[in-house]
């Protein structure tokens, strides 16, 4: 690319440092430059955060940030913290527990580029893992794919009549120009859990989005209650949301 477009890739954390590690050399391991990380933990172990962001200084070489919640103001105003504390042509959201591959950036920025859309959607898969004696073992993984019945199999992700009774993809999967919030504002800091839901549903309202129909972000979810993702341990807190926003 002759203008080289530049990322800050937000990853929010608490208590998780194992898995921010590993975040971390994901993000880094990424097969373009002009990138930032921008690391909110989120009223977590501050001690913990920076010593895994030290231990990886050959590969970060100053590219990483690290913001500190003194408590926990939630996922959404987490995002948005980071948002606000960079200055990037694009935007990504990367959870402490999620990855991408490689060319996870490089693919979406290039169909962006390519559809002169606002945003770009990959294909995701969902892995199941455990934390056994501290280390984190894949068990099995499968394409995301949460429609509720073959009536919709055949549209992409980021189709906005999938979207609305559904969400289609997680935050790891979607890349998007900042000048987007514009038009739709950031995450809703009111929301306990789906603000990406909601954010996606604004998205695709008001903007197309690009798809790449490849497998480039891995949506990591932990069997058992060790560290476990939200969409599991607070599922009856998912549904309540889920039916407000319906509504």
């Amino acid at each position: 690319m002759t203008n080289v477009p530049t990322v800050a890739v937000v990853t929010r954390t608490k208590d998780r440092p194992q898995l921010l590690d590993r975040a971390i050399r994901s993000v880094m391991q990424q097969t373009v430059d002009g990138l930032d990380m921008i690391v909110v933990n989120d009223g977590g172990n501050k001690e913990d955060v920076e010593t895994v962001v030290a231990a990886r200084h050959d590969v970060v070489r100053g590219r990483v940030t690290v913001l500190h919640n003194d408590l926990s103001r939630g996922m959404e105003a987490a995002s948005n913290l980071g948002i606000r504390a960079s200055s990037s042509e694009y935007i990504a959201l990367l959870d402490d527990d999620d990855t991408w591959h490689p060319r996870f950036l490089e693919r979406t920025l290039e169909a962006i580029q390519r559809t002169s859309t606002m945003g770009a959607v990959a294909n995701s898969k969902v892995v199941l893992e455990t934390l056994d004696y501290g280390d984190v073992r894949m068990r099995e993984w499968f394409d995301f794919d949460p429609t509720p019945g073959p009536w919709m199999v055949r549209r992409p992700p980021n189709d906005l009549f999938r979207l609305i009774p559904w969400n289609q993809f997680p935050p790891c999967a979607l890349v998007y120009r900042r000048e987007v919030l514009d038009s739709i504002g950031y995450y809703d800091e009111s929301l306990p859990v789906l603000g990406d839901w909601d954010f996606n549903l604004r998205f695709a309202t008001h903007h197309r989005l690009a798809h790449v129909p490849v497998s480039l972000a891995f949506y990591h979810h932990r069997l058992g209650a060790t560290f476990g993702n939200s969409v599991h341990a607070r599922e009856d807190l998912h549904e309540q949301v889920r039916l407000v926003l319906l509504e």
